[in-house]
């Protein structure tokens, strides 16, 4: 339906913008030492824990009872994200708790297109 498919949509946007956000702070900081500290570095941060949080609730608006086989573009993008922040913040005090998150794309990296596309 539309408004399914604006749902896929809205989730693959922020997380799409959380990618982005992680990205352009991972590049400034090769400039600015002090660039986490900085204004832009400060909402740069904001939107990536908003977004996970958006994305947390989304997964528990949205996904309850969805069977991670039907996963489409919201989901890659959003383990792409989960995957990213962790991978280059995981140590960051900042960095939110995600557990409805965590446990559907757990499920959703069963999929053998998921399983054989990890980095080893």
């Amino acid at each position: 339906s539309l408004f399914a498919d604006a749902r896929v949509l809205e989730r693959a946007g922020i997380a799409f913008g959380v990618i982005d956000a992680g990205a352009h702070t991972m590049i400034t900081r090769k400039v600015s030492a002090s660039f986490d500290q900085s204004p832009i570095g400060q909402r740069r941060r904001r939107t990536m824990i908003e977004g996970l949080q958006r994305l947390e609730q989304a997964v528990l608006r949205d996904c309850a009872g969805r069977p991670a086989e039907a996963a489409g573009l919201d989901a890659i993008a959003t383990a792409v994200a989960q995957d990213y922040l962790r991978f280059r913040f995981g140590q960051e005090a900042w960095l939110t708790a995600t557990p409805a998150l965590d446990a559907w794309l757990a499920q959703a990296r069963l999929r053998p297109s998921y399983a054989s596309t990890q980095p080893r």
